[in-house]
């Protein structure tokens, strides 16, 4: 079985896991990607269209890393 991580938002101090991936840039620019939660979504698409034109893309979560990161309590 492979372990795939958990994607957290790429702001500063922000520990909430990310929902889309927004990327850009052109061949004679930087290319510049990030991830963001649904609370940043508008300052990091702002940051990324600096470089061109933004593509956004879902994050795929893993339930495995989640249930790892979070475990559930059992109630005795």
């Amino acid at each position: 079985m492979t372990y795939t991580p958990t994607i957290y938002c790429s702001r500063n101090n922000c520990a909430t896991l990310a929902t889309i991936e927004y990327s850009a840039g052109t061949v004679d620019t930087e290319l510049r990607r990030a991830v963001a939660c649904d609370r940043h979504r508008s300052i990091v698409r702002r940051w990324t269209s600096r470089a061109g034109t933004v593509t956004a893309t879902p994050v795929d979560q893993p339930l495995l890393g989640q249930l790892v990161l979070f475990p559930i309590p059992e109630v005795p």
